[in-house]
């Protein structure tokens, strides 16, 4: 099964590898080691770590922002000496615990009610009798959410590499 938070693209570049390595690196900050608020936060798009031949990195968003995608990419060299870029973007690995541990929590609540549930659908006489179906009908409305705001999110890391790169993504 695919795993819908997960994307990988691949980037053949025309570019040297030396290059894009000098581009990324002028573009991408090291990450501060503790940071409050916004004063440690580097005055540029990216903050990570860029290697020879790789790359991991995520965006700077001043303010609060948990679905920034983890962008992690490998340089490979074929025989051609032509360079292509693996990229993967998924979410950080703390904010699927996180997710996880609220939908088990949504799911539970909900399961616990469901024979209040149903007894609340046969005989409804008000608001208040169907109160134990909110969780069924949060957990697609907030999980929706989350899923749209991070592709929003992938999306603004692949055109900034795609601009980086100077040449469009395949999605693989």
């Amino acid at each position: 099964m695919k795993n819908p938070i997960q994307q990988k693209y691949l980037f053949q570049p025309r570019r040297s590898k030396e290059n894009i390595l000098q581009t990324l690196r002028q573009q991408v900050g090291k990450q501060p080691s503790i940071s409050w608020g916004n004063s440690g936060l580097p005055n540029i798009p990216f903050m990570g770590k860029v290697d020879e031949n790789s790359f991991e990195i995520t965006r700077v968003y001043r303010g609060r922002n948990s679905f920034r995608p983890l962008v992690k990419g490998k340089f490979i060299t074929n025989k051609h000496q032509s360079t292509t870029i693996e990229v993967s973007l998924n979410l950080h690995p703390i904010i699927l615990v996180i997710l996880l541990i609220i939908g088990i929590q949504l799911l539970m609540f909900g399961l616990f009610f469901i024979p209040t549930a149903i007894s609340a659908l046969m005989e409804f006489k008000s608001f208040e009798d169907i109160f134990p179906l909110f969780p069924f009908i949060l957990f697609p409305i907030v999980f929706g959410v989350f899923y749209f705001v991070y592709k929003s999110e992938c999306s603004k890391v692949i055109a900034f590499l795609e601009e980086t790169f100077g040449v469009r993504a395949e999605k693989v």
